[in-house]
């Protein structure tokens, strides 16, 4: 029989489980920013001025778990939870859009490597450090993955060093100043960015709220 010990850290929004030989975790580590600020001679771009990033982990206890992000517009954040055992990890969770719709956020993994990834009715198999960015003011979500690597992106909580590598960032940028097409079936297509990366860092804060001048 396999024991297992938790420790729930509730300021990091943290669940993780040791086995009783302590070489093993399962559960989520979820880290969480949201935003309104205003930006100094530029357009107040939904996505830059306004909205909302939760980057975490999810372990099951076979090294070395599945990092994912979501970017949405939405200053509401995610909302949801992660759960963890031997085997499978999941985040089931939804954010509330622009246009006030509901859209579904999920996430499992069963090999600890790779996870599958649902946003409203789009899927995704495979997914290791990725990030999504998630447009909610037209009709349909639209999205586009970029590759997450989290070791440049500015810490969740540095509100102005986000927006200042927002609007730096042409793939970035240019996603969120797109303008919403209405009744448009391209309003749900996926958009990848080739060869595209976006940085971050693992030392954010979670469920933290600012704004900046």
């Amino acid at each position: 029989m396999v024991i297992l010990f938790c420790l729930i850290l509730i300021p990091l929004s943290l669940l993780t489980c040791s086995d009783a030989l302590g070489d093993r975790s399962f559960g989520i580590e979820d880290r969480s920013s949201s935003w309104t600020t205003r930006l100094d001679g530029e357009t107040q771009t939904a996505g830059i001025a306004q909205g909302a990033i939760t980057v975490f982990k999810l372990t099951n206890g076979t090294p070395p778990g599945v990092t994912v992000g979501f970017w949405t517009d939405s200053g509401n954040g995610l909302s949801g939870s992660g759960t963890g055992q031997s085997g499978t990890a999941t985040y089931q969770g939804a954010v509330t859009g622009r246009n006030g719709k509901q859209i579904s956020i999920n996430v499992v993994t069963t090999d600890g490597a790779t996870a599958k990834v649902s946003i409203g009715e789009k899927k995704y198999e495979k997914i290791q450090g990725m990030m999504f960015l998630i447009s909610t003011s037209g009709d349909k979500p639209r999205v586009k993955k970029m590759k997450l690597n989290q070791k440049e992106l500015p810490q969740l909580n540095d509100i102005k060093a986000l927006t200042k590598y927002a609007l730096e960032t042409s793939a970035i940028r240019e996603f969120w100043e797109r303008k919403p097409e209405v009744s448009e079936s391209s309003d749900a297509k996926e958009e990848t960015q080739a060869g595209g990366e976006i940085q971050a860092s693992g030392e954010s804060t979670s469920g933290e709220s600012a704004s900046g001048s």
